[in-house]
């Protein structure tokens, strides 16, 4: 545009070395701006870019992080990404923002079309500030797709950023994507300098808002140039490769935000679209409702095949190879939309689709909503039906596997005990016989015994010979030992897999890919194999060796591999070992609703199945409530079970004393050997102790969850907070088994380091 760019006459040096450049862009007020706009407006408003030249990504292979330290930037947790819309946020408030159907509208019925038009607007700016204000919480960037002046989406998104802070609005520019582009770029070029040298010039850009023209939206906070589009392009997605994203759909969209969205879709990416903004938005979610509506029924019709002479030619090979099959939409003239419908993803994720009325979804429920398709797109990633399989039988192993190791604790731990009670009990009985006998025949002349006597003299000499074995027995530790081994390896195999479940550290899945996703399986193993490495000697040794078809499992049980199922919330939660009668609870009938229900639906309760992803939130209900509960019931039980042996040393004590006190001094050798062997009770299942670590783990984990209860819904879904939340928790469980046993701590797990 003649007059729009211009450049303030200051010679620099040109060094070009350094293949990146950098430069400013100044926002000069233009004449015709109303100077109430003008006054508003910073003394200078100038913008740094950086410029990237043609194949630099091509020739570094570090390109990301060269860019990012020239913008002085770091990896963001989470990109917040607009689509390309047409005409500027007045034009498209004029032209595009409508309520269909005005009449039959639950809110705006009774309304003008002007003013649905002004209520419409408040409330998408009002709903954007709240996404870009809860977002940028948690260190999230803004990426408009296309963000110059002439798309009003990415106008009204850097608007509504929040002031001040350090909010990121990235803008990447192709400079080869517009024909204005020539005249932008040469002004460009003129005004830039190598990164590093100081900038001596800068490219002025007229600042008003009847310009629609190819320059960056003014409200940028980064400008990121490339000579090259595909480039551009290229840097992108590798960008949305790295960092969880989501996208934003109002107003007049064009054709190519419609395939950006459906794109999205098919990767699984988080979509929110603000229906009655655009034509093409609400033929979206008039799309994503229709084909949401169909797998539902589908998938409760799912094991009837439908009649192939009720089929096309087309669907029924779809069916055959496994495709979905959405039927058409009547009516409709979309070609976009028509050709959406016939190549629709087999793997789409309804969660990750939100629709919001802006008329009648408050801010509250759309980021709530919003947080279940993060949750749905990022969180868990479920993968094909091939690793949903191969996660199957990995998890059916592992909890096989724990149920072998629990069965040997518990032999381990009631050869233990008895070898303890035996020692115990025949070294008091004989303390007994041996002070009976003296007391009762040991001033007897008589050269003849009775068969009692026969039998408490014998007791005197065979007792001690086997008490003698016993002890030795005991010594060694060998059942104690292997009832440690065993007890850790059942915790260290629990905890594995949770956090297998969880899908985090080692198990998270760094891409959204098949191989990624194999990769956690593959590391899974790994680790169960050096826990039965562990183990294995003990196992032998006990005679209890693992079947051969351990591993078998029936790869056509595609039952087996279903979605987490619901229940309504009178259902009781699963809370034991998996079994050979292990089945998925089956899932309900969802209610009929209305088509106004789907802005806010009820949410069914999830019950553990033992072989489904988990959320964060079902972590904390199943894994961590569940074991704080049973380890404060087992810590009240230690402490009975403690003061009871305390009480009853102390009675017996007194007893000791008034025995000498009443010139029975015969009996104290008995009582006090009854004492000790109590005492002796109190120390071998170390209550003091025990009763320490158990209430300092569930401190900790109840500190861990009032931690976990202040973060922000936002704060929530990055990975790293469920990290630690999970992965502590995990550690501090397992830690305390392990000090219980003396047992050290497990140098191959470093999920924590």
């Amino acid at each position: 545009m003649e007059g729009a760019y211009d450049n303030e006459g200051v010679d620099h040096v040109a060094d070009f070395d350094n293949p990146l450049s950098q430069g400013i862009i100044r926002y000069i007020p233009s004449d015709s701006l109303p100077l109430s706009i003008r006054n508003t407006l910073p003394a200078k408003n100038d913008k740094p870019f950086i410029f990237v030249p043609t194949g630099f990504l091509n020739r570094e292979k570090d390109y990301m992080t060269k860019i990012l330290s020239a913008l002085k930037l770091e990896l963001p947790n989470l990109v917040v990404v607009t689509v390309e819309t047409k005409g500027s946020a007045e034009e498209q408030y004029r032209e595009s923002y409508c309520v269909q159907n005005l009449s039959s509208h639950p809110i705006a019925k009774d309304w003008t079309d002007d003013h649905a038009k002004e209520v419409l607007h408040a409330k998408v700016g009002r709903l954007l500030e709240s996404l870009l204000d809860s977002s940028m919480e948690v260190g999230a960037w803004l990426l408009p797709d296309t963000p110059r002046r002439h798309n009003g989406a990415a106008q009204m998104a850097c608007d509504a950023l929040p002031k001040g802070g350090n909010s990121v609005a990235l803008g990447l520019i192709g400079l080869d994507e517009e024909e204005e582009d020539q005249g932008f770029q040469e002004r460009m070029i003129s005004a830039m300098v190598p990164l590093g040298s100081p900038i001596k010039n800068v490219m002025k850009i007229l600042y008003d808002l009847d310009l629609k023209d190819g320059a960056p939206c003014a409200n940028l906070t980064h400008i990121l140039v490339f000579e090259n589009a595909q480039e551009k392009q290229m840097f992108r997605e590798h960008l949305l490769d790295l960092v969880p994203d989501f996208m934003i759909g109002f107003g007049a969209i064009t054709d190519d935000a419609m395939m950006h969205a459906f794109n999205n879709a098919k990767e699984g990416s988080p979509i929110i679209l603000f229906k009655h903004t655009g034509k093409n938005v609400d033929s979206l979610c008039r799309m994503f409702r229709h084909a949401i509506t169909h797998m539902k029924v589908s998938e409760k019709e799912s094991h009837v095949s439908p009649p192939e002479t009720q089929m096309t030619p087309a669907a029924k090979t779809k069916h055959e190879q496994g495709a979905v099959v959405i039927p058409p939409i009547a009516g409709e003239e979309n070609e976009l939309i028509k050709l959406f419908i016939n190549t629709w993803p087999p793997k789409f994720n309804a969660g990750t689709i939100v629709l919001s009325d802006p008329l009648i979804m408050p801010t509250s429920s759309l980021q709530k909503k919003l947080l279940g398709a993060i949750s749905a797109a990022f969180d868990l990633k479920t993968g094909s039906v091939d690793i949903r399989l191969a996660k199957r039988k990995a998890l059916t192993y592992a909890w096989s596997f724990c149920n072998a190791t629990r069965a040997h604790l518990k032999k381990k731990k009631r050869q233990t005990e008895s070898i303890h009670i035996q020692l115990v009990l025949f070294t008091v009985a004989s303390i007994a016989a041996s002070v009976f006998y003296d007391r009762v025949y040991g001033k007897s002349s008589s050269k003849t015994m009775s068969k009692i006597q026969l039998v408490i003299y014998l007791s005197t000499i065979l007792l001690p010979i086997y008490i003698t074995s016993v002890k030795q027995e005991s010594d060694k530790g060998v059942q104690l030992a292997a009832w440690g081994v065993f007890s850790v390896a059942s915790a260290r195999v629990e905890s594995e897999i949770y956090k297998f479940r969880t899908q985090v550290g080692r198990y998270r899945a760094k891409e959204k890919t098949e191989i990624a996703m194999q990769n956690t399986i593959e590391a899974f193993v790994l680790r169960l194999e050096e826990i039965w490495k562990s183990v294995k000697d003990h196992m032998q040794e006990d005679g209890m060796i693992l079947p051969e078809d351990f591993w078998a499992f029936d790869p056509d049980d595609v039952s087996s591999i279903s979605e987490p199922s619901k229940s309504p919330k009178s259902a009781i939660r699963s809370k034991s070992p998996v079994s050979e009668s292990t089945q998925l609870l089956p899932k309900n009938d969802p209610p009929n609703q209305d088509e106004n229900d789907e802005e806010d639906p009820p949410e069914e309760p999830f019950i553990d199945d033992l072989f489904s992803p988990l959320k964060t939130d079902d972590y904390l209900e199943d894994r961590m409530q569940r074991f704080m509960t049973e380890k404060s019931n087992h810590v009240k039980a230690m402490v009975r079970k403690n003061q009871i042996i305390s009480f009853i040393i102390k009675i017996i004590t007194i007893m000791s004393g008034a025995a000498a006190a009443l010139h029975l001094q015969w009996c104290v050798p008995v009582v006090l050997a009854v004492t000790a062997a109590f005492g002796t009770g109190q120390e071998f299942r170390k209550y003091p102790s025990r009763i320490d670590m158990g209430n300092s783990l569930v401190l900790q984990l109840n500190e861990l969850k009032l931690w976990w209860m202040g973060m922000s819904m936002y704060e929530k879904q990055l990975p790293k907070n469920k990290n630690k939340l999970i992965l502590t928790a995990e550690q501090a469980m397992l830690s305390e088994i392990e000090s219980t046993f003396g047992s050290p701590r497990d140098a191959s797990n470093k999920d924590l380091e």
